[in-house]
């Protein structure tokens, strides 16, 4: 990641990062309820990552709970593979961005969790929400099973609301996209503020 965008990721979590723990300081406040969880390959993307025949979908648990599963097999071994995205927020009927996550590495991020205190954080969370899920490359297969999103690692930052994410896999940087997830959810957070 290059200066100006940890920069950026600084100036939007301030509260997450330095915490007096590695989560979110107010644990047991909030939670995330998956409404979607949808895995989507490009015609590249099923010629040369991935085979046919992945899955990807969200489970409701009860009322307020809801996990998500997904399983993809890979061709070959992936030992590069750049992610990026966007966080949209949901303005009465139609989801607005408001954070965009830039183009990074997936395949290093275990290995600057070590190093940078940002991706510790972010690797924490996505440590806690699904263990073993991120590890270093290569990957050979891509699977998650009742993954839920525990309250104490939601941002603080997030208000209370309906998200929807975006992430875009490439092999390349600035390549074509092989895969898109998509997931939509509700965030019921003690901060009742909307963004913007």
């Amino acid at each position: 990641m290059s200066t100006k965008e940890i920069l950026l990721f600084l100036l939007i979590f301030p509260p997450y990062i330095f915490a007096k723990r590695t989560y979110n300081a107010l644990p047991g406040y909030g939670r995330f309820k998956f409404k979607l969880f949808k895995c989507e390959a490009t015609e590249e993307g099923l010629k040369k990552i991935c085979y046919p025949n992945y899955t990807s979908y969200a489970k409701a648990v009860n009322r307020t709970v809801s996990t998500i599963n997904g399983y993809m097999l890979i061709r070959k071994p992936v030992y590069e593979a750049y992610m990026s995205g966007e966080i949209l927020y949901k303005y009465g009927t139609i989801y607005r961005q408001v954070i965009k996550i830039p183009q990074f590495n997936f395949c290093e991020f275990a290995s600057l969790s070590k190093s940078n205190i940002l991706i510790r954080q972010l690797s924490i969370g996505f440590e806690a929400a699904a263990p073993g899920f991120v590890h270093e490359c290569p990957y050979m297969v891509v699977e998650a099973y009742n993954i839920t999103f525990p309250a104490h690692v939601l941002f603080t930052v997030f208000p209370r609301g309906d998200y929807k994410v975006i992430l875009r896999f490439t092999l390349e940087r600035d390549g074509p996209v092989m895969s898109t997830i998509i997931t939509i959810g509700t965030a019921d957070t003690y901060v009742k503020d909307t963004f913007g």
